[in-house]
């Protein structure tokens, strides 16, 4: 399973001397009952998933973020992500991140 095959879309690519990082979004607004607020600047909301691979020591090695950056109605800004995820353990929990996500952001937005 990868995150394409979830629903999320790579939109970046970067390379540097440590390592690559890929970046991925999926809207999930518009999912069948969804009922969170929608973010006031663009009334969507978006998750963003970043995967690091890079090497230490030789060894090489892969962490994920999981997160959220949207305004609420009061024209408040928030930037939530969870970090230090394995790979393996974002793809087999997703939907238990992107719950944990939402309940912050609806939090942000009382």
């Amino acid at each position: 399973m990868t995150f394409e095959n979830i629903g999320y879309k790579r939109w970046d690519t970067k390379k540097d001397s440590v390592g690559t990082t890929l970046s991925y979004q999926r809207r999930i607004d518009t999912d069948e009952g969804f009922s969170f607020p929608l973010c006031a600047c663009n009334y969507k909301v978006l998750i963003n998933i970043r995967s690091f691979e890079f090497n230490v020591q030789g060894l090489k090695r892969n962490s994920c973020d999981i997160g959220l950056v949207h305004e609420n109605e009061s024209g408040e800004w928030c930037n939530l992500m969870i970090y230090s995820l394995e790979e393996k353990d974002l793809l087999e929990n997703i939907e238990k991140y992107e719950y944990k996500l939402l309940a912050m952001w609806e939090a942000f937005n009382k």
